[in-house]
């Protein structure tokens, strides 16, 4: 297979991936004024223990404290104001996850999705030139229509590989994946330059195994890729965006659920006073896995 060949191949695949992706990831945005928002990041919806649940970046749901946030419903311009507190955590890992209730959820204008726990890695162990691939949407590429009273949105999708450039600030819980605009192909001879990255914040990446159905001799579908992290940062001397592995992503999400669950535990046994270890150690309990 020669360079074009492979080129069009990896097109292909990411243009697949996109079609995949685009219904479980969302952009967030904060009210700025009467009928007026603006972009703060993106999440992705994950179906956990019977809920539907907004992950991202604590930095991105640090705005709820002071103005309402919002996410739109994928192709339509209805959007879901975020109603509940985030569970979130700072350093090192700059996560934050919020329940969507269930009656916007419903709504038939809503095209979105949830990932299920399974397309969750266990750990962030793609395969060596695997291909890694996400679908975010960036500041740049957004902007509030005043004569339509909604923000205009457009993601950019991009697949890479795992950085050769380590980042060592945050030691094992971060990998980089390639992000230089001046060295990607297009997906098509009209496409848009990759954008600055301020605003994909929050994306999940996947970890394609592309290559590793290919080497196992397996037909490769969408189906077969996995979160393997949540990008959080861009570490743009080394080219390469920062995202939180998988496996701290996950035991960040039990914990919260956790206390979520210890939370609802207290209020139906009456709010009692000094009294909270019994809480937590019946959500510890009940609460053993995502």
């Amino acid at each position: 297979m020669d360079e074009a060949q492979f080129n069009r191949v990896i097109l292909r695949m990411t243009n697949d991936m996109r079609e995949h992706v685009f219904p479980y990831v969302t952009a967030i945005s904060r009210e700025v004024g009467p009928n007026e928002g603006e972009h703060l990041g993106s999440g992705v919806f994950l179906a956990l223990r019977g809920h539907t649940y907004l992950l991202t970046n604590a930095h991105v749901a640090c705005s709820a404290t002071s103005t309402p946030l919002a996410v739109q419903l994928s192709t339509s311009a209805t959007s879901i104001r975020l109603r509940n507190a985030f569970h979130a955590c700072t350093q090192p890992l700059d996560l934050a996850v919020t329940r969507i209730e269930a009656e916007p959820w419903a709504v038939k204008e809503n095209r979105c999705r949830s990932v299920l726990t399974k397309r969750l890695s266990e750990k962030h162990d793609p395969q060596d030139k695997e291909f890694l691939f996400f679908l975010g949407y960036s500041d740049k590429r957004s902007h509030f229509s005043p004569t339509f009273k909604t923000l205009s949105l457009h993601g950019t999708p991009h697949s890479s590989q795992v950085s050769d450039n380590s980042f060592q600030s945050y030691g094992p819980v971060c990998f980089g994946m390639s992000y230089n605009p001046q060295a990607t192909i297009k997906m098509s001879s009209s496409g848009a330059d990759l954008p600055d990255p301020h605003g994909f914040s929050g994306t999940p990446v996947w970890n394609t195994r592309f290559y590793e159905c290919k080497m196992m001799g397996q037909r490769w579908t969408p189906e077969e890729s996995r979160i393997t992290g949540i990008a959080f940062g861009w570490d743009q001397d080394n080219s390469q965006l920062i995202a939180i592995r998988i496996e701290y992503v996950r035991a960040f999400l039990l914990e919260a659920l956790r206390r979520e669950a210890a939370y609802f535990h207290w209020l139906s046994r009456g709010c009692p006073q000094h009294d909270d270890l019994a809480d937590w150690i019946w959500a510890v309990q009940t609460v053993a896995e995502l």
